[in-house]
């Protein structure tokens, strides 16, 4: 029974970045596509700080390399949506 516990919980975990990564779309679309101000450039800010010190710890720490996708790919997330929010705050004043 703990086995296949543990066999739902790693393919639950797999999803685990889609879900994550969807989550960033809306916002990549309206600073992107739309041009329009919906996200915090200070929240995107301490976010892409703190996802790049998690992504830093996994790779060095663990061999997980689901894990390390994981998070990378929340950092870049992160740190793609804070640039089109600088961009969009320049391009408007």
């Amino acid at each position: 029974m703990k086995e296949i516990l543990l066999e739902i919980l790693k393919y639950s975990y797999a999803w685990v970045w889609i879900v994550s990564f969807i989550a960033y779309l809306p916002t990549i679309k309206d600073v992107y596509l739309k041009q329009k101000m919906s996200a915090n450039f200070y929240s995107y800010l301490l976010w892409t700080i703190t996802t790049f010190i998690w992504t830093l710890y996994v790779v060095v720490f663990t061999d997980d390399l689901l894990l390390q996708l994981v998070y990378g790919i929340s950092f870049i997330s992160c740190f793609v949506i804070s640039i089109w929010i600088k961009i969009l705050e320049f391009k408007n004043k």
